[in-house]
Protein backbone atom coordinates (compact mmCIF):
# COMPACT_ATOMS: atom_id res chain seq x y z
CA UNK A 1 0.00 0.00 0.00
CA UNK A 2 1.70 3.42 -0.97
CA UNK A 3 0.79 6.80 0.34
CA UNK A 4 2.20 10.32 -0.40
CA UNK A 5 4.19 9.19 -3.51
CA UNK A 6 7.04 6.97 -2.21
CA UNK A 7 6.49 6.45 1.25
CA UNK A 8 4.91 3.12 2.11
CA UNK A 9 1.93 2.84 5.09
CA UNK A 10 3.35 -0.47 6.80
CA UNK A 11 2.92 -1.56 10.90
CA UNK A 12 5.71 -3.24 13.41
CA UNK A 13 3.69 -5.77 15.33
CA UNK A 14 4.97 -6.26 18.88
CA UNK A 15 2.38 -9.51 19.79
CA UNK A 16 5.10 -12.19 19.88
CA UNK A 17 2.96 -14.65 18.21
CA UNK A 18 2.67 -12.01 15.38
CA UNK A 19 5.37 -9.60 15.75
CA UNK A 20 7.62 -8.12 12.63
CA UNK A 21 6.65 -5.35 10.00
CA UNK A 22 3.99 -5.94 7.85
CA UNK A 23 0.95 -4.18 6.02
CA UNK A 24 -2.37 -3.27 8.02
CA UNK A 25 -5.08 -6.14 6.54
CA UNK A 26 -7.27 -8.22 8.01
CA UNK A 27 -10.44 -10.09 6.86
CA UNK A 28 -14.16 -9.12 5.09
CA UNK A 29 -17.15 -8.99 7.79
CA UNK A 30 -20.25 -10.37 6.17
CA UNK A 31 -22.20 -7.80 3.33
CA UNK A 32 -19.39 -5.66 3.76
CA UNK A 33 -17.42 -4.57 0.14
CA UNK A 34 -13.71 -4.80 -0.59
CA UNK A 35 -13.11 -1.49 -0.50
CA UNK A 36 -15.24 -1.12 2.89
CA UNK A 37 -12.93 -3.61 4.55
CA UNK A 38 -9.70 -1.91 3.26
CA UNK A 39 -10.74 1.30 4.95
CA UNK A 40 -12.29 -0.35 8.32
CA UNK A 41 -9.08 -2.71 8.60
CA UNK A 42 -6.46 0.70 7.76
CA UNK A 43 -8.58 2.88 10.52
CA UNK A 44 -8.19 -0.23 13.04
CA UNK A 45 -5.44 -0.92 12.64
CA UNK A 46 -3.61 2.33 11.99
CA UNK A 47 -5.92 4.89 13.08
CA UNK A 48 -5.48 6.71 9.21
CA UNK A 49 -9.19 7.19 7.97
CA UNK A 50 -8.99 6.89 4.66
CA UNK A 51 -12.47 7.11 2.32
CA UNK A 52 -13.89 5.00 -0.97
CA UNK A 53 -12.61 7.71 -3.44
CA UNK A 54 -8.83 7.22 -1.62
CA UNK A 55 -8.21 3.80 -3.11
CA UNK A 56 -6.87 4.00 -6.79
CA UNK A 57 -6.54 0.18 -6.98
CA UNK A 58 -8.25 -2.83 -5.40
CA UNK A 59 -7.48 -6.73 -6.31
CA UNK A 60 -8.61 -9.43 -4.56
CA UNK A 61 -7.68 -12.99 -4.66
CA UNK A 62 -8.87 -15.51 -2.30
CA UNK A 63 -6.11 -18.91 -1.79
CA UNK A 64 -7.20 -22.51 -1.30
CA UNK A 65 -5.77 -23.40 1.98
CA UNK A 66 -6.94 -26.95 3.03
CA UNK A 67 -4.61 -28.85 1.84
CA UNK A 68 -2.44 -27.06 3.93
CA UNK A 69 -3.74 -28.35 7.00
CA UNK A 70 -5.61 -24.65 7.61
CA UNK A 71 -9.57 -23.96 9.00
CA UNK A 72 -8.33 -20.70 7.54
CA UNK A 73 -9.60 -18.83 4.22
CA UNK A 74 -6.32 -16.86 3.44
CA UNK A 75 -7.29 -13.97 1.17
CA UNK A 76 -4.42 -11.31 -1.04
CA UNK A 77 -5.66 -7.91 -1.02
CA UNK A 78 -3.61 -5.56 -3.29
CA UNK A 79 -4.81 -1.83 -3.20
CA UNK A 80 -3.54 1.49 -3.51
CA UNK A 81 -4.24 4.66 -1.65
CA UNK A 82 -4.15 8.31 -2.85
Amino acid sequence: MICDGSKVLVQDRIDPKWSGITFPGGHIEPGESFADAVIREVWEETLRVFLDDNISELSYSPKDTANMGSDWRYEDWTYSLN
